[in-house]
């Protein structure tokens, strides 16, 4: 009888338990309709159906980034190996080169006011017999010694100017001669320690010989050799102006300056007619006291005359201010 009740009672348990078949399956008690989210519900992970990509098929479309990277460098290495400049990110974010091309300004080329040069202005032409312009603004509607420029250098610089710088070219045409100016530096006591010049500018006969082509070489051969070696040896020399006694004999016996005591032994006309007046005239002043005096007189008349300059440039600048004023 306990035989035969213990199956029984294992069979009851094992009924209770679920033991005896498979247990993993389904409940058939439950109901086949579950109400709660399944995985794909939650995170929108689907199995593929027609016509939508499933989601390995999207992560598929997206761009190899590696094997873009690897491409460019590719074509880096192969720019490179041509010696051609090389490409990145940067420069092909920004487009092609045409629209990174800046336009530079054109340069607004300076013309000579004498020739209409573009290689020189007023101040280094020689295609000339003289210059008639102003040498600081390169412009022909002013002399240069009207220019304000002018009246605010010292006694040397406008000999510099008129003198040095234009020695073997045609001159600077001004009120007073350069060579006035010369005279005038010789023979005031300021400027005794400055140096004197050694070379002077063409006499107006030989500008003009050499701007009618009579020399070795037209004129415009001279000025671009002149233009691009710069030197003044390239151009031919006035053999009537080679000194300063030259100077002299053209220029200031016959203004009746007297030769600067600052030079050596004047010329021999000069010693002729002091040694003359003072047989005629026992009582006149030697010839030192004369070129003393004379030095004297002219230093002064070059002051006065630096001064009515500078007056007439103040006179203009105060009318102006007036006008501004009314």
């Amino acid at each position: 009888m306990s035989d035969n009740c213990a199956p029984n009672e294992h069979t009851t348990r094992d009924r209770a338990s679920g033991s005896g078949r498979g247990n993993i399956g389904p409940d058939r008690n439950r109901a086949t309709i579950d109400s709660s989210p399944t995985l794909s519900e939650r995170y929108g992970v689907n199995r593929s159906q027609r016509g939508q990509p499933s989601w390995s098929q999207s992560q598929s479309a997206r761009p190899d980034r590696i094997a873009e990277a690897k491409r460019r460098q590719i074509k880096a290495e192969a720019y490179a190996s041509l010696d051609k400049p090389r490409q990145n990110r940067a420069i092909r974010a920004q487009g092609g080169l045409e629209s990174r091309v800046v336009e530079v300004p054109k340069v607004v080329k300076v013309l000579c006011a004498e020739c209409g040069s573009t290689c020189h202005t007023l101040k280094g032409c020689i295609t000339t017999t003289g210059i008639r312009g102003c040498v600081f603004c390169n412009s022909t509607s002013h002399a240069t010694d009207s220019c304000r420029e002018f009246s605010r250098l010292s006694m040397g610089q406008k000999v510099q100017l008129l003198v040095t710088d234009r020695a073997s070219k045609p001159p600077i045409l001004t009120d007073d001669p350069w060579w006035v100016w010369l005279h005038r530096f010789l023979t005031a006591p300021h400027t005794k320690d400055e140096l004197i010049p050694e070379s002077f500018p063409w006499t107006m006969e030989f500008a003009r010989e050499v701007y009618d082509g009579k020399k070795q070489k037209s004129i415009k051969e001279y000025q671009h050799e002149v233009d691009h070696s710069h030197k003044v040896s390239a151009l031919p020399t006035d053999a009537r102006l080679q000194t300063m006694k030259d100077v002299f004999t053209l220029f200031w016996d016959r203004e009746g300056r007297a030769w600067p005591a600052r030079l050596d032994s004047p010329p021999a006309s000069t010693e002729d007619n002091a040694s003359s007046q003072t047989a005629t005239n026992p009582g006149a002043p030697s010839m030192e006291e004369t070129q003393r005096l004379g030095e004297i007189i002219i230093g002064q008349a070059g002051e006065i005359h630096d001064w009515k300059k500078k007056y007439e440039l103040l006179k203009i600048e105060n009318e102006e201010l007036k006008r501004r004023l009314a």
